[in-house]
């Protein structure tokens, strides 16, 4: 951070800690759990830390005392409850969403009411996943090909797991949502541009700094916003020009312009990149831990294996297979259920560090009023990894999740201590989606693109670790950002090889 950019945070630093004691605020806290600015600073650095520290220190409910703002961090299992099933009047997730991406998002984009209808039908929609199918499944054995071609010419050379799956991750969701031509000529330069969003806008510092501020984050956030807009308004202005040729194509983009018939243009490039964003992110991390963990674990490898080639569904995903063979693989692919539980538990696993919602008037949490205007924080990695929800909280277990849904209640399986969770609680805890009336958009897409996938780079290729499989034995999860899957730390080495036909 630049000098100058110090010095101005300095003073405003001071001049807001003078006026909070000229004006105190009104609002009461439970004082006994406060922690100070310089806390935040350690928060900032490394979030997961923080966490861990501060809830084993001050307790399941504390906050931070940021001058002007003091966000609220509850972390018991009954604040996660309340928080996924509060009304959007006592605490609100779409103030909390504005203020978030109040550097990325116009409010209009963040709600972009006149399009509402468009956004679960258009991406969720069980013909709209049907339609995304193929793609996926295409691109998949692309890059899957291209990898093995790879391995196999320069067998002593290694490839960069998480780096591969994120450009097959960004194929897929560009391919999906704008089209395939525009995946192939921008997906590098895109997955370049997500990635700067993501490391940015989950800094803390952008919740207590005005956008206006000469902070190097909030420019660099506004030259990549601005190089979104410009790539999809190409586009929009393509299909504009030829409407003819267009109109087909099955892409959500080409789904919002035959609905809206460019009515709201101006909304397409921020609702595009919301679900480009958040099908990506996670969705690369989920995958590439999971490729992970099947490398460390030859006995998980094994099954996965038997569960897939059991199956008999790899033949109808072949370049060859009729749209009703691929439509009949991919729903038979959903269903498996080891590959469904390797995935939950990578999920859980590595679950996101924070959450946030904004009170819209004084709410209640674990016994203390938290007064209005004040940000509310849960904590998915902390409640996935409570021994009170799960036995072994801090291992890894494939198998986890076979034959039960821990993601309601009412389903009639009960949980117990050898299925690796704990009976009664599992609907406060599990919630890998979100619940309520905010649960994800995505969920369906996701979890077609990522279990398609893993299906597909196992039923026809062998990933195996590169080298001495140093990288993949020392895969830790990097903590800095503070939303979403996160990070490896460090590079993991891999091969992918065509398995021989059985």
């Amino acid at each position: 951070m630049a000098m100058s950019t110090l010095l101005l945070l300095a003073v405003a630093t001071a001049a807001l800690y003078v006026l909070r004691r000229v004006f105190p605020p009104s609002r009461s806290y439970p004082r006994a759990r406060g922690v100070s600015l310089p806390a935040f600073l350690e928060f900032d650095r490394d979030p997961h830390k923080f966490l861990s520290y501060a809830y084993q220190s001050l307790g399941p409910l504390f906050w931070l005392d940021l001058i002007l703002i003091r966000p609220v961090f509850a972390l018991s299992l009954d604040a996660n409850n309340l928080f996924y099933t509060s009304a959007e009047k006592d605490l609100s997730f779409n103030q909390a969403t504005i203020d978030v991406t109040q550097h990325i998002l116009t409010r209009e984009q963040v709600f972009a009411a006149r399009l509402n209808h468009l956004l679960l039908p258009g991406i969720s929609g069980k013909s709209r996943l049907v339609s995304y199918g193929p793609g996926m499944i295409d691109w998949t054995w692309d890059f899957a090909e291209q990898w093995a071609n790879e391995s196999l010419s320069d067998p002593d050379g290694g490839l960069d797991l998480f780096q591969c799956i994120s450009q097959l991750v960004t194929s897929i969701c560009l391919g999906c949502f704008v089209g395939d031509a525009f995946a192939r000529e921008h997906g590098i330069e895109v997955a370049a541009l997500l990635r700067s969003f993501e490391v940015d806008i989950s800094r803390p510092v952008l919740r207590i700094l005005p956008s206006w501020f000469p902070h190097p984050l909030f420019r660099r956030i506004a030259a990549t916003r601005a190089r979104w807009n410009a790539l999809i308004k190409s586009e929009i202005d393509a299909r504009k020009a030829d409407p003819e040729a267009t109109r087909s194509r099955n892409d959500y983009l080409q789904y919002l312009v035959n609905e809206d018939k460019f009515q709201h243009e101006e909304e397409y490039a921020g609702i595009i990149l919301g679900i480009t964003f958040g099908a990506l992110v996670n969705t690369t991390m989920t995958l590439s831990w999971a490729l992970v963990h099947i490398l460390k674990d030859s006995d998980l490898r094994k099954e996965l294996l038997q569960e897939i080639d059991g199956s008999g569904l790899a033949t109808s995903l072949e370049p060859h297979s009729t749209a009703e063979e691929l439509a009949g693989g991919i729903a038979g692919i959903q269903r498996l259920p080891l590959l469904d539980s390797v995935l939950k538990e990578v999920m859980r696993y590595y679950s996101g560090l924070a959450l946030v919602r904004y009170t819209m008037r004084p709410t209640m949490v674990d016994g203390h009023v938290i007064p209005k205007d004040t940000y509310v924080f849960v904590s998915p990695w902390l409640t996935n990894h409570s021994p009170a929800l799960f036995d072994g909280p801090d291992t890894f277990r494939g198998d986890r999740f076979m034959g039960i849904n821990y993601d309601r209640a009412d389903t009639g399986k009960t949980a117990s201590s050898k299925d690796g969770c704990k009976d009664g609680r599992l609907s406060d805890g599990f919630r890998p989606w979100g619940g309520g009336p905010h649960r994800c958009i995505g969920e369906k897409f996701a979890l077609q693109a990522l279990k398609t996938t893993l299906f597909l780079l196992l039923a026809r290729y062998d990933p195996v670790a590169h080298g001495d499989a140093r990288g993949v034995r020392e895969a830790v999860p990097e903590w800095s950002k503070l939303v979403g899957t996160p990070e490896c730390k460090g590079r993991v080495g891999w091969q992918l090889k065509r398995r021989s036909p059985s």
